[in-house]
């Protein structure tokens, strides 16, 4: 088995990205009939971040185990309080990540959740009411998704209760890695690219370079797009700014915390100082939700950049300044037959 963690991919995970961890494999195509794992991390521009990656012999508890055991070890993770993992329930990885991050945060992709529900339940609606209870930020919502869910469906409630909130609904979702991503597209998004489709294809070390090389062309891609980028935000993050733009009323309520009349009948309390919202999308995706940015643009502007840090510009050349470096970092191989 072959385990290859670049120095540069390491510590600008370490500096800058959210605590937060895609994991996923997939099969070679080659004579060599092996497995790829890949670690992939979020930066600050929600982009993905390639971290690790091993050849393995087949995808088992032991293979995960020795994967992640050497992530831990090269991430420097000793308490896994506030990490996520978002994962595919592959074969052996729930009981490896349980045993190794007792206290982390694991979450199932919510399209192949969906995958093994519509199997028994296929009506659009089903879908529509599903997706609603994943995106529900508060167990408000979240129950009454699941209520409408039992009008439509007696049986469809009743499996969904069986499945653990905290692995597919926002609303159950802790707050420390500051992600509320549902899917785990960061691994698909990186799999599915032609160069790793076509790497997958040639003799082992070969594909190894191949992978190596696409990540070379990640990093100067990246640089270029940072450099480019206005302001100190990344372009990803002052969209979802802009989109969470509203016109509602603030009340200031005194200190850092105001009152958002939605409605006649609807109200939201921000604390900018704590940088929370009673509608837990500021707490889960670490981004001033609709209702933060009313109060933090109000005589205060650069109150809403300073809300933003952990998505900055400056976080971003962090990255790229460890990846400049290059390269050359860590490869733990137990040889291939």
């Amino acid at each position: 088995m072959i385990y290859i963690c670049f120095d540069a991919c390491k510590k600008g995970w370490m500096m800058s990205c959210r605590r937060f961890l895609g994991l996923d494999g997939c099969h070679t195509k080659s004579f060599h009939k092996c497995q790829i794992f890949f670690a992939l991390g979020i930066d600050a521009d929600n982009s993905y971040f390639p971290v690790a990656y091993a050849i393995v012999e087949s995808e088992c508890y032991a293979t995960w185990m020795w994967f992640l055991e050497l992530l831990m070890n090269d991430l420097g993770i000793e308490n896994s309080y506030g990490i996520t993992f978002i994962i595919d329930k592959q074969k052996g990885l729930v009981q490896a990540i349980g045993n190794l991050f007792e206290h982390a945060e694991h979450r199932h992709c919510v399209r192949h959740f969906y995958a093994n529900f519509k199997r028994n339940y296929t009506r659009d609606l089903m879908r529509v009411k599903l997706w609603q209870a994943a995106k529900s930020s508060t167990v408000e919502d979240f129950n009454e998704s699941l209520e409408e869910i039992r009008e439509l469906n007696e049986g469809a409630f009743e499996w969904l209760k069986e499945k653990p909130a905290t692995s597919w609904s926002r609303s159950h979702f802790k707050t420390g890695s500051k992600c509320d991503t549902l899917i785990n597209n960061l691994c698909e998004s990186f799999n599915g690219e032609r160069s790793i489709l076509e790497a997958r294809g040639l003799p082992i070390y070969s594909m190894l370079e191949r992978i190596r090389l696409k990540l070379t062309i990640r990093w100067k891609n990246r640089k270029l797009y940072v450099q480019k980028c206005v302001g100190i935000l990344g372009d990803k993050v002052s969209y979802l700014l802009e989109e969470n733009m509203v016109k509602d009323i603030a009340d200031w309520c005194g200190k850092g915390e105001y009152q958002i009349s939605i409605s006649s009948q609807a109200m939201a309390v921000v604390d900018l100082d704590k940088r929370t919202c009673t509608c837990r999308k500021f707490d889960l995706a670490g981004i001033p939700c609709s209702h933060a940015i009313l109060p933090s643009t109000i005589g205060m502007k650069s109150q809403l950049l300073m809300l933003t840090t952990t998505t900055t510009k400056l976080h971003l050349n962090n990255v790229m300044v460890m990846l400049s470096t290059g390269l050359q970092g860590r490869s733990i191989g137990r040889g291939v037959d």
